[in-house]
C-alpha cells in the first residue's frame, strides 16, 4: 500500500511539473503571436491604431488572447482595433463576437454593430448572420415577419433576388397566409432559379389554385417540365374555375351593367333617328 502511494506522488509530482514546463512555453507563443498580430495590425490599420505602439498592442492582444484564446488575435488581424470595441459590447456573448469576427472579418464587425445583429446569430446562427449580410437592410422586415423560413430562403439569394423576395413579401399575394411557408421552402430548396420563375410569374402565382398547383410539383415546373401557362388556361379543372371565379371577383359589375344600358340606349335611339329620316 505505501508503495502504491509512492507511485502516486511520484506521477502527480510529474505531471505537475511538466504542466510547470508548459505554461510559460503557452505564455510565451501566445505573447510571440501577440506580438505579430500587433506589428501585422500597425502595418495595415495605422490610421485606426492612433496612440498605439507595437509594445500596448501586443499588451492588450495577449490580455484578450488569456481571455478568449489565440482565436482573438486572429479576429483582431481581420478587423483592426475597432475588434477591442466589438468584443467588449458583446458582454457576456464576447466569444461569439470572437467567432464571428473570425469567420465573417468586417461584415461580421458591420452586423454586430447593428442593434440586433447579435440577437440575430444566436436564434438563428450562421445562416442568420449571411442573411443579414447580404441582404442588409432588406432583410431585418422578412426575418422579422416570416422568421427561420425566410432566413433559410434569403440565404442562397443574390442581393437582386432578395430584393425581389421583399417586395413579394411586402405585396402579400404570392407570399401570405399558410401558404407563406410552403413558397419560402421552394426558394431554400431552388435558390435564384426558384425566385427567378416565381418573380416572372407572380402575376398567375397570384391566384390561390394556380399557386397550390405549382407548390405540389415546383421542380417540375422551374426547370420547365411542366408549363404553369397550362395550369392558368386550363378551363375544366379547379384551377380554371378558380381563375374565373378571381376574375368575377375583380371585375365591377356596376359599371359593366350601366355601360350595357348606355350602349342599348344609344342603339334603340340612333335606330329611331334614322327611321324618323326615312
Amino acid at each position: 500500500m505505501a508503495e502504491r502511494t509512492q507511485h502516486i506522488g511520484i506521477i502527480t509530482l510529474c505531471m505537475v511539473l511538466v504542466a510547470g514546463a508548459l505554461i510559460p512555453a503557452a505564455a510565451g507563443v501566445r505573447s510571440q503571436a501577440a506580438r505579430e498580430g500587433a506589428e501585422y495590425i500597425l502595418r495595415k490599420f495605422g490610421k485606426e491604431v492612433g496612440q498605439e505602439t507595437v509594445e500596448t498592442l501586443t499588451e492588450k492582444l495577449t490580455r484578450l488572447g488569456v481571455r478568449h484564446g489565440d482565436e482573438a488575435i486572429d479576429a483582431l488581424r481581420r478587423v483592426g482595433p475597432r475588434g477591442f470595441r466589438i468584443i467588449a459590447d458583446a458582454g457576456g456573448h464576447a466569444a461569439d463576437a470572437v467567432q464571428l469576427l473570425t469567420k465573417f472579418g468586417d461584415e461580421a464587425a458591420w452586423m454586430l454593430s447593428q442593434p440586433k445583429g447579435m440577437a440575430y446569430f444566436l436564434k438563428y446562427g450562421d445562416d442568420g448572420v449571411r442573411a443579414l449580410i447580404t441582404h442588409r437592410a432588406v432583410a431585418e422586415p422578412i426575418v422579422e415577419r416570416f422568421g427561420a423560413p425566410s432566413v433559410r430562403a434569403l440565404t442562397p439569394l443574390s442581393p437582386q433576388n432578395g430584393r425581389r423576395l421583399a417586395i413579394l413579401a411586402e405585396e402579400g399575394a404570392v407570399i401570405q397566409g399558410s401558404q407563406a411557408a410552403e413558397v419560402l421552402k421552394v426558394i431554400a430548396q431552388g435558390g435564384d432559379q426558384a425566385m427567378e420563375f416565381i418573380w416572372k410569374h407572380k402575376g398567375a402565382l397570384t391566384v390561390s389554385a394556380v399557386l397550390a398547383t405549382f407548390l405540389t410539383q415546383p421542380a417540375l415546373f422551374i426547370d420547365g417540365t411542366r408549363d404553369l401557362a397550362e395550369v392558368v388556361t386550363r378551363p375544366v379543372t379547379e384551377a380554371g374555375k378558380e381563375v374565373a371565379g378571381e376574375i368575377g371577383r375583380r371585375t365591377n359589375w356596376t359599371v359593366v351593367m350601366v355601360a350595357a344600358m348606355g350602349l342599348c340606349t344609344a342603339f334603340f335611339a340612333g335606330k329611331r333617328w334614322l327611321e324618323n329620316r326615312v
